[in-house]
């Protein structure tokens, strides 16, 4: 063994050209200079490192690796190359051996190993420690995965420093950055952001950008220039107006007209809707549990100030977050329900009730003789042939009895006209029966179904003792009326 260890040194020195003068190498800037033009300058590397040059051990680990050298890989590791180790970290088929070796170059600043460590390494504050470490040297996955940690945790303020660098390089990460400036009310920085995360590839960012341009701070006034928006259609029996609380709101305000625009199903119900409204989420207050209840709801009378310039009957308010529902004239959603979740609340509008089981209090209030467009409500004790059934009698369509779920806890009976299950039970159920469609329309053609936004207005400030501004809303609802009645 030592005679090969031996015969390796001469090696090393006949490669090194400096054999007329011994002391020539030993001198670490000289054989450093000469690696420099060397074919093969792993041997030059390892004699400046054995003389204690941290820069040619680094070299030495650079060219093993790049090299796929096991030979100067190994002895690059034995130098404590920092390189050197994580490459044959990778290449180890021991998960211990693996990690062990991930440690130590990892210890050795090795800021790729610090990433993998932080993998595997199942205590958050180790993996948060080794993630910091990685990230501080600039290690884009790093910096990728430290914000994705903070975000899952909802630690935004920690998340935001990282997100920042990361909006740089990323385009994702510079979307959801943008995207946090924005809600956080920072609109000309967030606005760049989506410049930036659109210039990086991000197509999503360029539709919010375009939205930006010609909704945001656009007086009600001015949104007649937005006609691309705009369902006209003739004999409107109602108006929306959709308000949208976020950006992401409004991309789906925007999105929900285009379809209801070109839903073949639809195209007679005499709908109309305006260009969206976005607004700054500050101005309204919403909650998930408005009011003690499990639904989403927003102050009426900060969404009043919002709309009154506007010439609407009903409003469809997108706001963060909570359960989908319809009180009076507004309609409320929240950020993941889908168009099924908003053509179904609109046919709340018209009066047409759940076909899935109604909570115990609203079957108090809906479980009674009087009936909906879709549903017939029977007592048990009663003949069904007592309900009222006069709107499905007068459709030319084939009338099948058949229970509905909407009463399950109340002590009467719900009946609709078709056995097949509809949008109004499933949201995702696509089907629309033509004698809904037909009764649908009936409605809409009956002032006394519809109840626009100006009632739940009138409510709201009366409640607040605003008995002039009550006394205007409510002349609005009468005019409404009059007018559906001509």
């Amino acid at each position: 063994m030592f005679r090969l260890k031996v015969l390796f040194y001469l090696l090393v020195l006949l490669s090194t050209s400096c054999i007329v003068q011994f002391d020539q190498c030993r001198d670490i800037n000289r054989l450093k200079n000469q690696a420099s033009i060397d074919s093969a300058p792993a041997s030059l590397w390892y004699l400046a490192a054995k003389l204690g040059d941290a820069e040619s051990i680094s070299e030495l680990g650079n060219y093993a690796r790049l090299t796929s050298d096991p030979h100067w890989l190994e002895i690059a590791a034995e130098l404590n190359s920092d390189e050197a180790i994580h490459t044959l970290a990778l290449q180890s088929l021991s998960d211990s051996q693996q990690k062990k070796m991930f440690t130590k170059s990892a210890e050795l600043g090795n800021a790729e190993s610090q990433f993998e460590l932080a993998l595997m390494t199942d205590k958050a504050s180790s993996k948060v420690f080794w993630l910091e470490k990685s990230a501080s040297q600039g290690y884009q996955p790093a910096i990728i995965a430290l914000h994705q940690w903070f975000l899952l945790r909802e630690e935004q303020q920690k998340a935001l420093p990282w997100l920042e660098i990361a909006s740089q390089f990323d385009a994702n990460s510079g979307f959801i950055y943008a995207r946090l400036l924005w809600r956080s009310s920072q609109f000309e920085e967030a606005t760049a952001a989506f410049s930036k995360s659109s210039a990086l590839g991000q197509r999503l960012a360029q539709t919010y950008l375009t939205h930006i341009r010609e909704f945001w701070r656009k007086p009600l006034n001015d949104t007649r220039e937005l006609q691309d928006y705009f369902v006209i259609r003739s004999n409107c029996s109602i108006k929306i107006q959709m308000v949208a609380l976020s950006l992401e709101g409004l991309v789906n305000a925007t999105s929900f007209q285009q379809k209801f625009s070109q839903d073949s199903r639809l195209e007679t119900l005499p709908i109309c809707m305006n260009a969206p409204v976005l607004a700054d989420p500050k101005d309204v207050t919403c909650d998930k549990h408005w009011q003690g209840q499990k639904r989403l709801g927003c102050a009426p009378l900060e969404l009043e100030a919002l709309v009154e310039k506007a010439e609407f009957s009903h409003l469809v308010v997108i706001a963060e977050q909570g359960k989908a529902n319809v009180n009076n004239g507004i309609m409320f959603l929240d950020l993941a329900d889908n168009y099924s979740v908003f053509i179904h609340e609109l046919a709340h509008f018209a009066g047409f009730v759940d076909e899935y089981p109604l909570s115990t209090g609203l079957a108090e209030n809906y479980c009674v003789v009087e009936n909906a467009p879709n549903v017939v409500i029977a007592k048990e004790q009663e003949n069904l042939e007592l309900a009222d059934m006069s709107e499905w009698l007068s459709s030319a369509d084939e009338i099948v009895l058949s229970p509905a779920r909407t009463c399950n806890n109340h002590s009467n009976q719900a009946y609709k006209p078709v056995r097949e299950m509809t949008f109004m039970e499933f949201y995702d159920q696509s089907n629309i029966p033509d004698l809904y469609l037909r009764l649908w329309r009936q409605a809409l053609m009956n002032p006394a179904r519809l109840i626009p936004a100006s009632v739940n207005f009138a409510q709201a400030n009366e409640a607040a003792n605003n008995s002039e501004k009550a006394a205007l809303w409510w002349q609005i609802y009468r005019d409404y009326q009059l007018n559906q009645s001509h």
